[in-house]
């Protein structure tokens, strides 16, 4: 067996970049530049590179405003992990409902902030991720099951 030489980094196990790029969305959402250029800073360092797409596959300006991230790192991990369409439009449905029902901007972000960690982008009326994409969801459905 080797052993990692001395003074290696030890790739960050799959919660840790999680918890990397998660705190880099919230510093994005909440226009903290200076704490996302930091966190982006930590992550290369760390050997994780994070890519933004819009929802045509294309990188680019835009698809860093509004586009689903993927990840990788130096061990060849990717991210991350593919999500069913209910658990997208469950966890989009409490950030709508945060957002526009509860108007409770903190629990918003942080909601919109784990949707992006997890690799899921909005446009104006679509949801999408490296896997698939779908209308956004409607909160009349929500209401009126209850």
């Amino acid at each position: 067996v080797e052993s990692e030489p001395a003074g290696a980094p030890r790739p960050p196990s799959d919660a840790e970049i999680y918890d990397m790029v998660l705190a880099r969305e919230k510093a994005r959402i909440v226009k903290d530049y200076a704490a996302a250029d930091r966190l982006r800073a930590e992550m290369a360092t760390a050997g994780l590179s994070v890519v933004y797409r819009d929802e045509t596959g294309r990188e680019g300006r835009e698809a860093k405003k509004c586009g689903a991230l993927t990840w990788s790192t130096v061990d060849g991990r990717t991210g991350p992990p593919a999500l069913s369409t209910a658990e997208i439009e469950s966890r989009l449905r409490a950030w709508l409902h945060a957002r526009d029902v509860d108007q409770n901007p903190s629990r918003a972000t942080d909601l919109l902030a784990d949707c992006k960690a997890r690799g899921i982008g909005t446009s104006a009326s679509i949801w999408f991720t490296a896997q698939a994409s779908g209308p956004l969801p409607s909160l009349v459905r929500e209401a009126s099951v209850g």
